[in-house]
């Protein structure tokens, strides 16, 4: 494998880890501000 290869495949997993991240973090989100709906 040479350097560019490295680099590509680094940027690929690096942008589904964020993708991953901000959806699981959006999904926490929505999740308390729905538990927050019904204690209201």
């Amino acid at each position: 494998m040479n350097y560019l290869t490295n680099v590509k495949i680094y940027r690929n997993w690096k942008a589904a880890l964020h993708s991953k991240v901000s959806n699981i973090i959006r999904n926490s989100l929505m999740v308390t501000e729905h538990w927050r709906g019904i204690n209201r």
